[in-house]
């Protein structure tokens, strides 16, 4: 023990006896014997004669115990003193610079200081804590204790030790058992602090450092997110403005499903700011889950350290936990249970805040809309496209040593999924034997779980993947002239609405036309945006459209005649609202996008002026049916023995070839021409049985 904590502890055991905190003899027996018994630790020699006059002080008479008490007491203080009287004279130790260094990073008040001081010294020296146990077990109460020690008044301490202030709001000083005898039960410091001040040796950035881990490193490169080239520019500029005026009150919400890159698009900004990007209380002081109010505590903490250090950034990862339990949803804007938010708070937190903050959340419907106005900026994470996905699994498989053929890697790229379950199938099939189907296997896996238990259906399966082929395509337009106009048109704001049976090659049109136009095709089913909860279709809408123009994509609505019925027919508000939002988003949106459907007649009427161009897809003709017997089966078939096969598509052929495969029944040129007349009739049966079912309803 240095000497500034020797006269620091002498300190503390004179404003107990000035306050009379210690009234009987043998209390200050008590403290005698202690001073004594410690006199090498606290570097303070009693000198006989007190020992002796303590001593002799006991006596059941009461004048005599009063006369012996104050003698004692007397000669106690007279003692202490004349030590105290050397403190300003002498240098403070490490443990003292140390709380001098973490308090002046924090901007904390002395009295603060010296409360965490008297805890800190109480964690580190034993006899220290004998005296303080003996005064609490007196008052009974942690701040009567402190306001003798530190000879302050005890509202004082009161206001430094409620929920708001500093100390208890930052973390640093927790409140324990209120009920304890001890006074170091009642109250400790956290340990990510106590761990802090002990390990440095005086330096503030050390302190800092140690209560809050490394900034954060980027796993990507700028380029991994260029499928959101338009919104990281103007977010990468945003950042750069607000750092350099010092703005308050800069916060970035990003949101999106699981695994799409949030947390790894900050740490890649950051570094592209050249900026550190620092993780609010992603585990407590024992590397376990942190609590709620430990993650808003390391927030405010981490707010106050770096509040006059530029170039930091923070990022506060899945938010969405924080709303679970009332009192915490209170604190930003959601009240679970009926509560009432605390708005001054919530302002506080997110208008006064001086380090940029990234607030990273999944669901962004937990959120209150107060909660997003108070936003900077709000962001989506889309999945990348099909583009940035080649690339991402190209640098996944490679960092994994794995080997996938050329053919293998263009059909994994056709897998939509996010960076993280690309990077954690990658584990599985590194573990078996790196075969496409072990990619496939894990992906899916995860995304099931991901979706709650739905499949997701796999690209690269079924007719509406077949190369698109003009020849092999019936059609009201003339294809060929119409992917040579729009070609030509400096105009990319057009719409297609392309109509007939399935497997007539509506969406392998749409996808040859982007091709041309060098864009990514988005296809959007109807099934991936019809939801049960009231208001999520409109929003998910609204983010494919967002999202098409994000990446400059193609969009294509599959099964549009579900996002787009008849309002005229519609008995839910929902219903109308659903198509109210496609068509609005239809007029205003700048990129090419198209919708097909089967059902025609089902179309609002309203949309249908919203299309530039309308095309109806029908079946193969004579010529086309034998042109596809040839292509897709490798039979010749006379013309006069096809005037029976009149609804055929190129979809049907290609299943017709799959079925006859597995069978062995390719080179049978009489079963090829039975399966395809099973296909007529499995629709003409589908078509009769709707036909009846309508008419049963209606009779």
């Amino acid at each position: 023990m240095d000497r500034f904590e020797q006269l620091t502890i002498c300190q503390y055991i004179l404003n107990m006896l000035q306050a009379r905190a210690l009234q009987s003899v043998r209390q200050l027996t008590e403290v005698v014997d202690f001073l004594d018994a410690r006199s090498e630790d606290i570097g303070l020699r009693l000198p006989p004669s007190l020992s002796e006059l303590a001593n002799s002080g006991y006596d059941d008479r009461p004048k005599a115990d009063r006369s012996s008490r104050k003698k004692v007491h007397g000669a106690l203080v007279k003692l202490l003193e004349a030590a105290v009287a050397e403190l300003p004279k002498t240098l403070p130790g490490m443990l003292e610079r140390n709380i001098r260094q973490l308090c002046k990073a924090l901007g904390l008040e002395e009295v603060d200081q010296q409360i965490l001081g008297i805890m800190l010294r109480c964690d580190c020296y034993e006899p220290l804590e004998e005296i303080l146990n003996s005064c609490y077990r007196k008052f009974d109460s942690v701040s009567s204790t402190l306001a003798v020690l530190l000879g302050v008044k005890r509202d004082f301490i009161n206001s430094r030790l409620k929920a708001g202030a500093p100390l208890m709001s930052l973390g640093i000083v927790e409140k324990l058992d209120q009920r304890s005898r001890h006074f170091v039960h009642s109250y400790e410091v956290g340990s990510a602090f106590t761990d802090a001040i002990y390990a440095s040796e005086g330096d503030a950035e050390d302190i800092c450092h140690s209560i809050t881990g490394n900034p954060l490193q980027a796993n990507l490169r700028w380029s991994d997110f260029e499928h959101m080239a338009f919104t990281r520019e103007k977010l990468e500029r945003f950042l750069t403005q607000a750092a350099g005026k010092r703005l308050k009150g800069v916060n970035i919400l990003i949101y999106g499903p699981p695994g799409t890159g949030k947390t790894e698009f900050c740490k890649t900004l950051a570094q592209r700011l050249k900026m550190e990007l620092y993780a609010v209380a992603e585990s407590d002081s024992g590397g376990e889950e942190p609590t709620r109010r430990e993650r808003i505590s390391s927030y405010n903490l981490c707010q106050r350290l770096f509040a006059n250090n530029g170039g930091k950034l923070l990022l506060f990862d899945e938010i969405d936990d924080l709303f679970d339990m009332s009192p915490f949803a209170g604190l930003f804007g959601i009240s679970p249970k009926g509560r009432s938010s605390s708005k001054v708070y919530m302002n506080r937190m997110l208008e006064e805040n001086p380090v940029p903050t990234f607030w990273i959340i999944n669901n962004v419907q937990l959120l209150d809309e107060s909660i997003v106005r108070r936003m900077s900026l709000a962001i989506e994470m889309p999945n990348p496209p099909a583009n940035m996905r080649k690339k991402l699994w190209r640098r996944i498989i490679r960092s994994q040593n794995i080997n996938l053929g050329n053919r293998d890697m263009e059909q994994l790229c056709q897998v939509d999924v996010s960076p993280a379950i690309a990077k954690s199938a990658t584990i599985y099939a590194s573990a078996m034997d790196n075969t496409l189907d072990d990619f496939r296997f894990a992906a899916f896996g995860l995304i099931k779980a991901i979706n709650g238990g739905k499949e997701k259906a796999e690209v690269g399966s079924g007719g509406a993947n077949q190369p698109y082929m003009e020849s092999l395509t019936n059609c009201s337009t003339n294809l060929e002239e119409l992917t040579s106009a729009l070609i030509k048109s400096p105009s990319r704001s057009f719409s297609l609405c392309l109509s007939g049976p399935p497997g007539t090659g509506k969406t392998a049109y749409v996808r040859h036309l982007a091709n041309k136009l060098d864009m990514p095709v988005l296809v959007k089913r109807a099934s991936d945006l019809l939801d049960m909860y009231v208001g999520q279709n409109e929003r998910n809408i609204a983010a494919a459209f967002a999202e098409a123009r994000d990446t400059e994509s193609f969009l294509v609505f599959d099964e549009a005649d579900s996002l787009l019925s008849d309002r005229r027919n519609a008995v839910r508000s929902w219903e109308v609202s659903q198509v109210n939002e496609m068509l609005t988003w239809m007029e205003c949106h700048p990129l090419p996008f198209a919708c097909t459907t089967n059902l025609m007649d089902r179309l609002d009427q309203a949309s249908l002026r919203r299309f530039t161009i309308k095309c109806q897809f029908t079946y193969l003709s004579a010529a086309q049916v034998a042109q596809a017997c040839r292509h897709f089966l490798g039979i010749r078939v006379p013309m006069e023995t096809l005037g029976g096969l009149t609804s055929l598509t190129p979809g049907d052929f290609a299943v017709v070839k799959r079925k006859a495969e597995i069978l062995g029944k390719l080179r049978d040129q009489q079963y090829l021409l039975n399966m395809l007349r099973e296909e007529m009739a499995a629709k003409e049966g589908v078509a009769n049985a709707k036909g009846i079912g309508f008419l049963s309803t209606c009779g």
